[in-house]
């Protein structure tokens, strides 16, 4: 009969068995499986290390199709021009099919609306270019009251985007 330590001993290491069996079939998508998507934001510096173009050229030689962007500012990923990044990509054989940005002001209230609305009117008239479906904010707007919270909420999400 198994005490209380072997079988947690013996529960964790089936556990992890199962774990790494399916990190071993992730691995193998790209060359048998669907399509994978990558995220430019953890690429960090090394997208453009020897120029954007060749970075997206990796990616798509590393076996992924689709990307998100990240680094949206003043109608440019990075430094590239939309049109231009998305040519690229294009030439690269990526598919770009969403982009994480934020206003660049953290704190959402009634006296900022109409500074946070025109990013957001300007980011999707420029992320148009790109024919994208999704663009997501990836952080919480600072709220610093209950009343704040409730403005982003009701007011800010559908007037800008009900």
């Amino acid at each position: 009969m198994a005490n209380r330590r072997d079988f947690l001993k013996g529960a964790s290491l089936l556990t992890l068995g199962a774990l790494f069996s399916n990190c071993a079939k992730a691995e193998a998508a790209p060359k048998g499986g669907g399509p994978l998507g990558l995220q430019i934001y953890s690429l960090g510096p090394e997208l453009s290390a020897n120029g954007v173009a060749e970075g997206l050229k990796r990616i798509k030689e590393s076996g992924y199709s689709y990307i998100e962007l990240a680094g949206y500012r003043d109608g440019k990923i990075g430094q590239v021009e939309m049109a231009e990044f998305k040519k690229m990509a294009d030439d690269a054989g990526i598919e770009i099919i969403s982009s994480h940005l934020n206003p660049p002001v953290r704190d959402y209230s009634k006296d900022n609306f109409e500074e946070i609305k025109d990013f957001w009117k300007k980011a999707t008239d420029d992320h148009k270019v790109l024919g994208l479906q999704y663009m997501v904010q990836p952080g919480l707007p600072n709220c610093k009251s209950a009343e704040d919270a409730q403005f982003v909420g009701e007011e800010f999400m559908w007037k800008c985007f009900g």
